[in-house]
């Protein structure tokens, strides 16, 4: 398991977290795999799965701003965005 999460971090650029995250869906079908007798050993045995905190900030007037101008190419975009930003 330790490759593969070595191979979605660094090859694919997807950050620590996100990657226990796919590890933990990819752990449950696993899990699945054993109890029907498909594989035979736990393949995430003595691996683990752990969050770093995150510290996130919400957006400043500058960040609202260029979300606010940015043109999107479809009506369905431009309504995800102004949706968003009525939520800000």
């Amino acid at each position: 398991m330790s490759s593969y999460a070595f191979y979605l971090k660094h090859k694919r650029n997807i950050s620590h977290n996100t990657t226990m995250k796919y590890l933990v869906y990819f752990k449950k079908i696993v899990l699945i795999c054993l109890k029907n007798g498909w594989i035979v050993r736990d393949l995430f045995f003595a691996f683990s799965m752990s969050k770093q905190e995150v510290d996130r900030r919400p957006l400043d007037e500058n960040e609202l701003k260029a979300i606010e101008t940015k043109e999107f190419p479809n009506e369905r975009l431009r309504k995800v965005r102004d949706i968003f930003l009525f939520c800000c």
